[in-house]
């Protein structure tokens, strides 16, 4: 029996990268964390959880997002339920012609 009280590496966004102007319909996140921990990412005021996959990887897409700036913090948690330091990001989001919009 080993006790693990050691929190996860906190985790990389690779995309999208700091101070990047998105023109989309849609904003894909993604990034590396340790493999099976479960991600938890706020963006926009909501909270999105997933698992990151056994090749260390975590993705989501959001589809909602309006002509904004936005910053996406995300942290992982391990099964032992360690907490990783949170990772952030900012960036602008600008939905393209056609998109659902309001105002957009």
């Amino acid at each position: 029996f080993t006790l693990d009280a050691t929190a996860p590496t906190a985790p990389t966004i690779g995309s999208p990268t700091a101070a990047e102007r998105l023109v989309a319909t849609s904003v894909t996140l993604a990034g590396t964390g340790e493999a099976d921990s479960v991600y938890t990412a706020t963006l926009g005021g909501t909270t999105y959880t997933g698992t990151v996959s056994s090749l260390g990887i975590w993705t989501f897409t959001n589809s909602s997002l309006t002509n904004n700036d936005y910053t996406l913090s995300i942290t992982l948690t391990d099964t032992a339920t360690n907490v990783s330091s949170a990772s952030t990001v900012s960036f602008t989001f600008l939905r393209t012609p056609g998109g659902s919009s309001v105002g957009g």
